[in-house]
This record gives structure tokens, C-alpha cells and sequence, in this order.
């Protein structure tokens, strides 16, 4: 697709004067009082009027940038990714598009990096994305048993603690063919963290427990 430099015909790095006469020359050829067209003016105005405010432009430079990125990802193939090349991309979690975040976060798991940091702080942001779902998947406990139960909610809880017993409020909503999967691995970090006798692990349990049944019923 072409950008707006390249609908003007000019560099990226073009001056704002570079801009206007650009724009000038190309405007006369295509208006639609001199017989021009329509539509190539409208793309035409669109990149001048885009691409002279500088607030304007940074922002659509910064949304190159992030396509590139995204391109360069599904040329490489995510599905062979290293796990150093994961890792790295799951560090700009924040600057992805969420699908590719998503492909990302499934290929971390393939690989057995759940406890990774850049991981963790992916998932964290791919969580709070509007209408998210996660698809971690962990393999410590049996098929159908729920995780071992113990401690009290009581005392301040860490900034850390907090946000697990959200993600786990969050996924008990969810419905994704994984979210069992999914419920276990959090529950498990909050058993480590003795949070069971939160409200937030108590219904992540009985979410755990109906979904569990229902796979039962299913074999």
C-alpha cells in the first residue's frame, strides 16, 4: 500500500517547503476542474493535509514504523521463532497490534517461557486489551483436578499479587476453548502467593471446577 510520501513523490525525511510544492504540482495535474481525478485528489489532499502539521505527521510516521514491524514479524515466520527473537518482540508488547501479540504470546508457550519477565509483562498488556483473552497453557497438574487450596485473604496486597487476582477475575469471564488451561496457570501462581482465600481465586476455582466437568462429560 502506498504511503503518503509516496503518493507525493517525495522522502520521507522532505522538508515542509518539499511538501507544498509537491503537493502544488501534483494538484493541478489531478483536480477536478481540469479534468483530473476525483478520488487521486482526495489521496492527494489527504497526504498534504497529513503531512504539513507536524503533530500529524510524527504520529503517522510512528504508524509506519509500527506496520513495518508488524510486516518484518509475519515475513519471519512466528511460527519458527527463536526463542531470543520472541522474546525480544514481546518486549514492544505495547506497540503491537494485537494479533500479532497474540501469535507471539502462543509461540512463548509452545517454547515453555511462561515465567519469562518479557512474557509476563506481554500477557499483562495483552490482558488489558480490550475484549482480550490469553491462551497460556500450563501442564503441572493433572487433566481434570483443580489446584491444591490453602491460605486466607487478609493483610496488603503487592502491586503483583493485585494484578493476578484481576488477570484471574478477568479470565473466569472468558470464553475461549483454553480458558481451563488458562485458569489453571494463574491459579497455581496464586496458590504460590498464598491468595486462595481471595474472592478472585474462589470463583477462578468454581469456573475451573464447571469447566472441568464439562470436558468430562465430553470424553
Amino acid at each position: 500500500m502506498a504511503t503518503y510520501y509516496n503518493i507525493l513523490g517525495i522522502a520521507k525525511n522532505a522538508s515542509a517547503e518539499d511538501i507544498k510544492k509537491a503537493f502544488r504540482k501534483l494538484a493541478l495535474k489531478h483536480h477536478p476542474n481540469k479534468g483530473g481525478d476525483a478520488e487521486e485528489f482526495k489521496r492527494l489532499s489527504d497526504a498534504h493535509d497529513t503531512l504539513e502539521d507536524a503533530e500529524l505527521r510524527s504520529a503517522y510516521n510512528a504508524t509506519l514504523v509500527q506496520e513495518a514491524e508488524e510486516e518484518s514479524l509475519t515475513k519471519q515466520g512466528i511460527k519458527h521463532m527463536s526463542e531470543g527473537d520472541v522474546l525480544d518482540n514481546l518486549k514492544n508488547a505495547k506497540t503491537l497490534d494485537k494479533k500479532i501479540l497474540e501469535r507471539l504470546l502462543r509461540r512463548a508457550e509452545e517454547l515453555d517461557l511462561f515465567h519469562r519477565k518479557e512474557y509476563e509483562k506481554a500477557l499483562n498488556v495483552f490482558q488489558k486489551t480490550p475484549r482480550g483473552h490469553t491462551h497460556r497453557v500450563h501442564r503441572a497438574h493433572s487433566a481434570n483436578s483443580p489446584p491444591r487450596s490453602h491460605g486466607a485473604a487478609g493483610g496488603s496486597l503487592s502491586e503483583e499479587d493485585a494484578e493476578l487476582l484481576q488477570h484471574l477475575n478477568n479470565t473466569r469471564h472468558t470464553v475461549v476453548p483454553n480458558t481451563r488451561n488458562v485458569l489453571r496457570a494463574l491459579m497455581e501462581q496464586a496458590e504460590s502467593r498464598g491468595l486462595t482465600g481471595h474472592r478472585q481465586y474462589q470463583k477462578a476455582a468454581e469456573k475451573f471446577s464447571k469447566l472441568s466437568r464439562r470436558r468430562t462429560r465430553r470424553r
